[in-house]
């Protein structure tokens, strides 16, 4: 069975002067589609993510051809592969397969799956595998998601197995038929999610123990924006165009068509010479120099500033 779709959330993922902006699956039950909670946020994490090319190992094959034993035999080394097994998954969550039938279990299954795939995209060591229950010997859904990940640049490497081992593939005594649907939205998603990656350029990050505030670059809508975030943990949706489209309680990021206006938002909320400066764009640091030189002398600024600009 499938869960109801819900809404997506967003990561920026810091990879040394640059960010990836990442699409979070979110599953959602039919009651919370009728009442959606704010989702659409932007969730600020520090990963490293060197950008190689991925690979995506599909196993397809009518129900009971032998795809999980195939993967068993090639695909077990967890120090190379992650598995999408969403069986294993319920065992390990919930200690059952009814879980899978649950409504509101099955999304927590999702939702981890989903997590530990976006994760093992982001890990150049890991490749991800994944079992297809083919319907047809030419399944076009299946053909259009090899074409979706090619076109997003992930190398796809497709084994195709036979029927001819009938009654060797149901997992953990669930069929590989059942998931069909379920492992193709997880992995058109997870493609998805990998074609949605533009980059972001960070052009100022400064810290201090709980605290990060950071100024970024972004070409959105034709146009080059600004924004900055000051929570490295905290969830944030853009601000809509219009102030009636905001919602209560939602921390939105806002757009500055030019850096001086971000960087001064920016000051007026934060000590940034009280923090500890990380990088600055070689572009923007005349901007730091300067406020720096008015407000040196003070007593709390912090003494990495001096030997930043020295």
């Amino acid at each position: 069975m499938s869960a109801a779709r819900g809404v997506r959330g967003f990561k920026v993922l810091i990879v040394s002067v640059q960010v990836r902006f990442i699409y979070d699956l979110w599953f959602v039950d039919s009651e919370v589609l009728r009442n959606p909670p704010p989702l659409h946020k932007l969730c600020i994490k520090v990963l490293k993510f060197s950008i190689n090319m991925k690979k995506l190992i599909l196993v397809s094959g009518p129900q009971g051809c032998g795809k999980s034993q195939y993967i068993t035999k090639h695909f077990t080394d967890r120090s190379r592969y992650y598995v999408m097994d969403l069986p294993e998954v319920s065992m390990n969550i919930f200690g059952n397969l009814g879980a899978l039938e649950d409504e509101q279990q099955v999304i927590t299954i999702y939702n981890q799956v989903s997590e530990e795939a976006t994760m093992a995209f982001l890990d150049d060591n890991l490749q991800i595998v994944a079992e297809i229950c083919t319907l047809q010997p030419y399944d076009d859904e299946l053909m259009a998601l090899i074409e979706q990940a090619r076109s997003a640049g992930i190398r796809v490497d497709h084994h195709a197995l036979k029927p001819v081992h009938i009654g060797a593939d149901d997992k953990k005594g669930y069929s590989s038929g059942l998931l069909r649907e379920d492992m193709l939205m997880l992995l058109g998603d997870l493609i998805e999610n990998f074609d949605f990656n533009s980059d972001f350029e960070l052009l100022a990050r400064v810290t201090h123990e709980e605290v990060e505030a950071c100024i970024y670059l972004v070409e959105w809508e034709g146009r080059e924006r600004f924004f900055y975030t000051t929570e490295p943990d905290a969830l944030y949706e853009f601000e809509p165009k219009y102030f009636f489209e905001q919602e209560p309680g939602v921390n939105y990021i806002k757009f500055f068509s030019c850096f001086e206006d971000a960087y001064s938002h920016l000051l007026s909320e934060q000590e940034v010479f009280f923090m500890i400066p990380v990088y600055i764009h070689p572009e923007y640091k005349g901007y730091f120099a300067k406020a720096y030189a008015a407000i040196q002398a003070h007593p709390e600024i912090h003494s990495a500033w001096k030997a930043f600009f020295n």
